[in-house]
C-alpha cells in the first residue's frame, strides 16, 4: 500500500504521518510509556485518534514537548511543540513541526515496520523551517479549529468508538457464556 497525501495549494502540511501495521500500535505505546511519555488532558484529541501522549525534552537549547499520536488505521502523527509549561503563550501561538524523523527511529529500533509518502519526507525535510520560536499562527484559526471543533469531535468519536468496543466485548461474551452453556448441557 503506497501512501500519500494530497498537498492544498502546494503547501506542506505540519506533519509528515507514518503508517503501520494497526495492530502494532499498542506495543508502540508500551514502548513510549517506558521511555517517559504519559497522556495529558490539555490536547487536541483528532477523530478516529486512539491515544495520545507526549514528553518534554531538548532540543536546540530548548525544553519542548515531543507529541505523539496514534489513529485507527495505523496512522502515527508526531510532533515538537513548544513547551507548555515553559511558556504557554508560545505553545499556544506558535506552529509545531513534524517529528516524524524521531518516529522513524523507534520503529527501527523496535522492528516495526512503515510506511510513509517519500516525497513528501524529503520536501518537508527541505523546505520546512524546524528552529523555535517558529512562526505565528493565527490564535483565532487556533481557538476555532483546535479547541472549538477538533476537540469535540475527537472526544464524541472516542466516546462511540469505546462504547462500540464494549458492547462488542459484551456480547461476544454473552455468545461465548451461552456457547459453553450448550456444550456443558448437551444441546
Amino acid at each position: 500500500m503506497k501512501v500519500s497525501f494530497k498537498l492544498v495549494n502546494d503547501k506542506l502540511p505540519n506533519h509528515v504521518p507514518l503508517m503501520i501495521d494497526p495492530k502494532e500500535i499498542a506495543r508502540y505505546k508500551d514502548y513510549l510509556i517506558e521511555q517517559g511519555y504519559t497522556w495529558t488532558f490539555l490536547q487536541i484529541v483528532r477523530p478516529k485518534q486512539l491515544w495520545g501522549i507526549v514528553k518534554k525534552c531538548n532540543r536546540n537549547g530548548r525544553v519542548i514537548e515531543h507529541h505523539v499520536r496514534a489513529f485507527t488505521n495505523g496512522t502515527v502523527q508526531s510532533e515538537y511543540e513548544q513547551c507548555r509549561v515553559e511558556d504557554m503563550w508560545e505553545h499556544l501561538t506558535t506552529v509545531s513541526y513534524s517529528a516524524h524523523e524521531r518516529v522513524m527511529g523507534h520503529f527501527e529500533e523496535l522492528k516495526i515496520g512503515f510506511e510513509f509518502d517519500q516525497e513528501l519526507h524529503e520536501r518537508y525535510n527541505k523546505e520546512a523551517d524546524s528552529s523555535f520560536p517558529k512562526r505565528y499562527m493565527e490564535f483565532i484559526e487556533w481557538l476555532f479549529a483546535g479547541v472549538i471543533f477538533w476537540t469535540p469531535l475527537g472526544y464524541i468519536w472516542h466516546f462511540a468508538y469505546n462504547m462500540k468496543n464494549k458492547f462488542r466485548n459484551k456480547f461476544s461474551k454473552k455468545s461465548k457464556q451461552s456457547e459453553n452453556l450448550a456444550l456443558n448441557t448437551g444441546d
